[in-house]
This record gives structure tokens, sequence and C-alpha cells, in this order.
């Protein structure tokens, strides 16, 4: 660790930043901006040329994050889930269904996106094994609930635990390319 700085949301002067990335003579840099701020540190981080000197993990970049940095987003590696470009045969079925219901013009699926439907089907499991909508009956099933979505199977553990696989992808100029895939052993992730 040979440095850390934060910036408040919405910053705009991000030269303090970058001069000090620079002196630092860092091989990696840990991004957590975030929208906006993430797409506004990409496009200054590629145009003051520090992506020949140091790689950038950025866990909070997404689609739209990259979409909207662009080029400058290229090179640059994200944790998530799931990632559009999933190579994967329950994401191309579900990207199949989503386009044939919402049409060629829908915003594209995300990670944050997939996690909400993942999230509504997690729920409605709890709900169809409580009999109904109860919230405390559908509160007590949800801490086992699982679901076979695009990204693969993910189970509920307990009150506070996802069990799921996590995806390293690095960005290019058109979307992101699936690196390697973290499993979880957890025998709950075997398909139904």
């Amino acid at each position: 660790m040979v440095g850390e700085t934060m910036r408040p949301l919405g910053a705009r002067n991000l030269a303090p930043v970058l001069e000090a990335v620079s002196r630092s003579g860092a091989d990696l840099v840990l991004s957590t901006f975030v929208g906006s701020d993430a797409v506004r540190f990409g496009r200054e981080f590629h145009g003051a040329g520090l992506p020949q000197r140091c790689a950038v993990l950025a866990p909070a970049m997404e689609e739209f994050v990259q979409e909207h940095a662009g080029e400058p987003a290229a090179g640059s590696w994200t944790v998530w889930g799931y990632f559009r470009d999933l190579p994967t045969a329950e994401n191309r079925a579900f990207l199949t269904r989503y386009l044939a219901r919402f049409g060629d013009l829908a915003p594209p699926p995300s990670g944050i996106s997939e996690a909400a439907y993942e999230a509504l089907h997690l729920v409605a499991d709890a709900a169809r094994r409580a009999g109904g909508w109860e919230p405390q009956e559908v509160a007590s099933r949800l801490s086992t609930a699982s679901f076979d979505g695009p990204r693969g199977r993910v189970c509920v553990l307990g009150h506070s635990r996802l069990v799921q696989h996590l995806y390293l992808a690095e960005a290019t100029a058109r979307g992101f390319t699936v690196r390697d895939e973290w499993k979880s052993r957890d025998p709950r992730l075997r398909s139904r």
C-alpha cells in the first residue's frame, strides 16, 4: 500500500488524485468511485496516461459505467456476480427472454438490475414455500431461498449471506470479457 486518497461524491477536481497516483509508483489502483464519478475518473485516468503505468481494479464498475467511459475504461478490471456478456447458457436464455419481452431498445441488463431480478425470484421462492405472502412466514423462509438464474444458482444462507459465484472481468472498448470465475464449493449451488 503506497497511498490512499478520498474524494466526495460529485467531486469535479480529480487532479490531486491523479497526481498522487502518478507520484506513488503504484502497480494497481483500487478505485471505489461509483456512477458518473467512476466515468470521470476512468476518462481522466486514461487522459493522464496512467493505464500504461498501473492497472485499475474498480469493483463498482459495471456495464453503464464502462459504456459511458468508453475506450478509457479498457484495461480496467472489476468483479461482479453478473455481466451481460457472461458466456453461459442460462444467461443467453435470460437475454433472449428479456429482448423478446422488452424489445431491442430496452435498457440493457446490468449487474445491478440482474441482482434486483434475482432478489425478486428469491422472495418469490420464499413465498411459494410459505404458501402465501404473510411477511413473517416469507421472511422465515427467505433464509433458505434459492434461484437458478442468468448467472447460475444463488442461495440465501441465514439472514446475512448470499452464496454465489463471482466473475473477474476486464473492460474492453465494447463491454467486458470474463477472465476468471470463483465458484463457491457450497453444495447448495448445485443445480436442482
